[in-house]
Formats: C-alpha cells, sequence, structure tokens
C-alpha cells in the first residue's frame, strides 16, 4: 500500500512538472499572454505557479513520509532548479529562439502593397511548411504542428498579417432626445491576411477575416454618459478574426 501511494505521487508529480515545463517554456518564447490558451485557465498561474506549488507540496509533506529530511531537501531543490531553469534551456531549441527566424520574414511583410499575385506551384510533398513574421508570431501556435515550419529554409509559405481593423455596419438614429438624438453604430473588427511564397516572394492568395457580428440595436437605447463622445452609442463585434485562417489555408498548405 505504502508503496503504491508513492507511486501515485511521483505520478502526479511528473505531471505538474510536465504542465509548468510546458507553459513557462511557451511564456518565454510567446510572451505571458501566449501561455497555454485553454479557456478560463489561460494564464500562467494556473499553467505554471500552480504545478509548481503542488510539486513543492507533494515534496514536502507527500514524500516525508517515505525519504529522509536530508534526502528531501535534495529532491526539493533538485525539483526547484529544474523547474526555474529547465524551460529556459528547452526554449533554446524552438525555432522562434533564433534571431534569423522569423525576423527574415519581417521585410517581406512590410513591402506587400508591392507585391503581385500569382499561382502557387507547390514543390514537395504537403502539407508545405508555413511561418510567420516577427510581428505575428503568435499566429504560428495556430498551424497544426505539421504545417510549423522549423527554420527559414524549411519555410515554404509565410503568412502575414495587417492591422486590426473595423468598420461600421448599421448606423440608427433614435429621436428620443430631441435635443441632441441619440446616434448609435455597429461596428465589425477585421484583419487582411497575406499569403506568400517564399521561394518567389510573390503573393498566393489574401484573405480579409472579420470577427463575429455585433449584437442588434435594442428596441430602447439609452444614452451612456461614460463614453468619450456621447452623441454615439457603439455596439462592438468579437475582435477574434482568426476563426477561418486554417480553413483558407488548408486547400494550399496541403495541395498536390
Amino acid at each position: 500500500m505504502r508503496k503504491n501511494i508513492l507511486i501515485f505521487l511521483f505520478i502526479v508529480l511528473f505531471i505538474s512538472l510536465v504542465i509548468g515545463f510546458s507553459s513557462r517554456t511557451q511564456e518565454i518564447i510567446y510572451g505571458a499572454n501566449y501561455t497555454a490558451k485553454m479557456g478560463v485557465l489561460s494564464t500562467a498561474s494556473y499553467f505554471y505557479w500552480l504545478p509548481f506549488l503542488w510539486g513543492l507540496f507533494l515534496i514536502y509533506f507527500g514524500l516525508g513520509f517515505y525519504i529522509s529530511s536530508k534526502a528531501r531537501h535534495r529532491v526539493l531543490l533538485v525539483y526547484i532548479a529544474s523547474v526555474l531553469l529547465l524551460p529556459g534551456l528547452f526554449s533554446l531549441f524552438h525555432p522562434f529562439s533564433n534571431p534569423n527566424f522569423p525576423e527574415a520574414f519581417q521585410p517581406i511583410c512590410d513591402q506587400l502593397e508591392e507585391r503581385t499575385t500569382i499561382t502557387f506551384t507547390p514543390s514537395g510533398n504537403p502539407p508545405y511548411k508555413i511561418s510567420t513574421a516577427e510581428n505575428n508570431k503568435e499566429l504560428y501556435r495556430l498551424f497544426p504542428r505539421t504545417w510549423r515550419a522549423k527554420n527559414v529554409k524549411n519555410t515554404r509559405l509565410i503568412l502575414c498579417s495587417g492591422e486590426l481593423s473595423s468598420e461600421t455596419i448599421e448606423e440608427k438614429t433614435y429621436e428620443e432626445d430631441e435635443i441632441q438624438p441619440i446616434k448609435a453604430r455597429r461596428v465589425i473588427f477585421y484583419r487582411d491576411y497575406y499569403l506568400i511564397d517564399s521561394i518567389s516572394g510573390k503573393q498566393i492568395d489574401t484573405l480579409r477575416n472579420y470577427g463575429s457580428q455585433p449584437p442588434p440595436f435594442p428596441e430602447i437605447l439609452k444614452e451612456d454618459p461614460f463614453q468619450e463622445d456621447p452623441a454615439y452609442y457603439q455596439i462592438f463585434g468579437d475582435k477574434n478574426v482568426e476563426s477561418n485562417l486554417l480553413t483558407w489555408l488548408n486547400p494550399i498548405v496541403n495541395i498536390k
């Protein structure tokens, strides 16, 4: 029974180490805002510090019943050192730790207006490896692992993106206030994406991807006094504009 409990403690400790290493490594590479995007558990607090503290608890209290105090302190030091140092070492082997990648593609994405559109001529076997430039490297994490380029030479396609923009899709004027009628507008967000052939440097395709539609105007609209321009009431859609990217890219990445 004692042996089974010890094995269980080591399994839980190992899982906490894996989660801590993975999230901390991603945080080092992408920044804290991109750590382990999984719904409500999207912060480093859950995916790094919680496993870290859980591991300390297991070592200090759980293993304390099975090993000597001296051995427990050694295990504790090894655990702390591994959690703090190993993620940084692991991140050195990540493609984005190389300063030549994806910085090498930034000039290409900075000159999109000068590029003409061509038909993509595949070479080799699909899926064709894809990367992004420095200013939008977070998109890299959206790609399936089989799509991701590992270095500059391995890159066949480059995905560039424009600035997040918005447009008004509907306006309405409420006549409740005769002195200053309230004007309302519905705003939708979008971003332009550009797919580049890394060999020719030519543009393959473009996509203007929109976020979700803003909700409809309410039947009765009250003026919001805390807005910068109180004469306008604005209803915004979702800023998530990456939803259809993989569907758009899939026929090109996997073309034969």
